[in-house]
């Protein structure tokens, strides 16, 4: 899958990570627990694209954010090579009605156009007929 989206000013905040989550209705306990016992992989890449060029950006998945807290230099795009490896999935947190699972979290470093791609590494039956939204935004904060 891949999608467009816009940074702009005003309304995004590039002093903060951004994030690519999937969301989905917390009546699905079963893909909710095989999300947190799997934690399966998925490829994610993030593009700034810019008067036609392209610049892929790093996209770290939870387990290199946790890796690199108080580095926050390796965040930068200049900083290091831009990672294609495998994200898995964490499961982040919940509310009354979603539950909110984490692929990857990346920097921003300007407004403009930016392309997502997402794609599983291996089919996950269990999330079929799950409806699941896919969600690029700045990082959940589960301490409202």
């Amino acid at each position: 899958m891949v999608i467009d989206f816009q940074l702009q000013e005003g309304q995004d905040d590039l002093s903060r990570r951004f994030m690519v989550a999937i969301e989905f209705p917390h009546a699905y306990a079963l893909a909710r627990e095989y999300l947190i016992r799997a934690e399966p992989p998925l490829r994610v890449r993030v593009w700034r694209i810019d008067r036609g060029s392209t610049t892929e950006l790093t996209v770290l998945d939870m387990d290199s954010i946790f890796s690199v807290r108080g580095k926050f230099e390796l965040w930068r795009g200049k900083a290091s090579v831009p990672m294609n490896s495998m994200m898995h999935l964490h499961v982040h947190g919940y509310t009354a009605s979603r539950d909110m699972v984490v692929a990857g979290g990346f920097r921003a470093y300007g407004y403009g156009h930016y392309r997502l791609r997402v794609e599983t590494a291996y089919d996950l039956p269990v999330m079929v007929g799950v409806p699941t939204e896919l969600v690029i935004r700045d990082f959940y904060n589960m301490g409202k």
